[in-house]
């Protein structure tokens, strides 16, 4: 599950086009990729990126077939690498050819991806969609007004939802459970949900002034 984050600086890091990093994944071979954004007056670059031990490479929009310089989200998962974009209802998928996935049937930005064994999850606006590889098939979650931002699986086979300012979710694939500072959870601005071995869901959540 990639952890998502945001850092920048006055200075752009060694190598790297953009500081605008929105999210990071770790592929079967131990290479970090990462979704950029431009960040900084007159920057423009963006797009994809990834460390191979050490050696950048990159993919900017103007010399790739990546959709966007404006990436939200990365997941890296067996040979192939999916990036979902702001202000866009698609998503890039690179294993190695590259394909663009438009029109995403939630109709929203792409925020959160997450892969399973037959299936891939994408997070918009306030929906969900996946694809089990034959198309994609939308999933509203009901009373959510939020963009989604993480996804997570927990022991008992439930899908948990992170949101940017709604709370979590709890998703036994036919009802969503919500759970909001209502109900104990600690900020309803979730950025980072992550499964563990015994099964439980930890949550990374964004920290507002009166939260």
């Amino acid at each position: 599950t990639p952890a998502t984050a945001f850092w920048s600086s006055d200075a752009n890091s060694p190598g790297l086009p953009s500081n605008g990093v929105t999210d990071l994944s770790e592929d079967y071979a131990g290479r970090i990729w990462m979704a950029l954004t431009p960040y900084g007056a007159g920057n423009t670059d963006g797009g994809g990126a990834v460390n191979d031990n050490g050696t950048w490479k990159f993919y900017p929009s103007s010399t790739s077939p990546i959709f966007s310089d404006n990436s939200q989200a990365v997941l890296a998962v067996g040979e192939a690498v999916w990036w979902g974009h702001v202000n866009a209802n698609a998503v890039t998928a690179h294993s190695p050819n590259w394909l663009r996935l438009t029109n995403v049937p939630s109709g929203e930005e792409p925020h959160a991806l997450f892969n399973e064994a037959t299936r891939t999850w994408v997070g918009g606006q306030s929906k969900l969609a996946y694809t089990d590889g034959a198309g994609f098939t939308a999933t509203p979650i009901p009373g959510n007004t939020s963009f989604v931002r993480s996804l997570a699986r927990d022991g008992n086979n439930h899908l948990w939802v992170g949101t940017g300012g709604s709370g979590v979710y709890d998703y036994d694939g036919v009802t969503f459970t919500p759970y909001t500072t209502a109900s104990g959870l600690p900020g309803n601005t979730v950025y980072t949900l992550l499964g563990d071995q015994q099964g439980r869901i930890s949550v990374n959540r964004l920290v507002y002034s009166g939260h």
